[in-house]
């Protein structure tokens, strides 16, 4: 429960909130549409950041996802989410992306007008052990594996543990493997990282950050504490004070750590820094 967050000089481009602060600046729309154009094969149009709200509830009162970078093509909506780890689950993950996505952007009846749905993870480990440098997705017929239905839904896995003869692909992999920079591209990004480092603004915001955290660390310890007391106060008369205070204890730091996940989750904040903070493993947070 005593973790801290990683000092704000030593973030790197891989970090959520270095990754999120940089591709949500508009002035840095170049580097995220040569993602996209990475993650694609391809070169793209127009790419804007799709609106500040990134927080999306089903509407039937279901579980809030928070993207990490919302944008939007000329004909596409585009999610990019940057994956530090091998997380459970990950083609349900990109599913619910994908719903979330339509159930923000697309009117009802409204097919015709339908842009392309593109979820793209940024990750730092091969999810699928094939040593391709792009995994890419599209809903096709399993009688007939070149039958692709149209649903304009894709879903890109960039993998940095692999080999590709697309150099400006390798090179961005290479940046986001080892941190350092080789060409144009992670020259721009790395220099993107060190604005970010020199802006007052968003160290102050990154300290808030952590000391809302540890706020909340603080504050569930010792209401797991008094409420681990009481709770072992009460069993012990039962069962005696020394093992009822130890299980009531237990229950309350447990009971702690979920009460901490559901205010970061409220706060939209990433599922990995859930996990690291509370130490609650994936699944038991996803019950929540």
């Amino acid at each position: 429960m005593g973790n801290k967050m990683k000092p704000f000089d030593e973030l790197s481009f891989s970090d959520n909130y270095m990754f999120t602060t940089i591709l949500e600046d508009r002035r840095n729309l170049n580097i995220a549409k040569g993602i996209v154009e990475l993650a694609l094969g391809k070169k793209v149009k127009d790419i804007r950041i799709a609106g500040v709200e990134k927080h999306v509830q089903a509407r039937y009162g279901g579980k809030i996802t928070r993207f990490d970078v919302l944008l939007e093509g000329e004909d596409s909506y585009i999610d990019v989410e940057m994956q530090v780890r091998k997380l459970l689950n990950f083609p349900l993950r990109s599913r619910m992306y994908h719903s979330q996505m339509d159930a923000k952007y697309v009117k009802a009846g409204d097919y015709q007008n339908m842009k392309k749905s593109i979820v793209i993870f940024i990750c730092l480990e091969d999810y699928f052990g094939m040593r391709l440098p792009r995994y890419t997705f599209a809903s096709m017929c399993v009688e007939c594996s070149e039958l692709i239905l149209e649903d304009k839904r894709f879903t890109i896995f960039l993998n940095p543990d692999s080999d590709t003869e697309d150099s400006q692909l390798y090179f961005f992999l290479m940046f986001l493997k080892k941190k350092i920079a080789k060409d144009a591209f992670t020259k721009t990004i790395e220099k993107a990282v060190a604005t970010v480092k020199k802006d007052e603004s968003a160290r102050l915001d990154y300290m808030n950050l952590d000391e809302y955290l540890d706020m909340l660390v603080d504050e569930e310890k010792a209401k797991s504490l008094k409420e681990g007391i009481e709770a072992g106060k009460a069993q012990g008369l039962q069962e005696g004070k020394a093992q009822g205070l130890q299980e009531g204890k237990a229950q309350g730091m447990q009971q702690s750590k979920i009460e901490i996940a559901k205010k970061m989750l409220s706060k939209g904040m990433p599922l990995d820094l859930v996990v690291e903070m509370t130490e609650l493993s994936e699944e038991e947070i996803k019950t929540l």
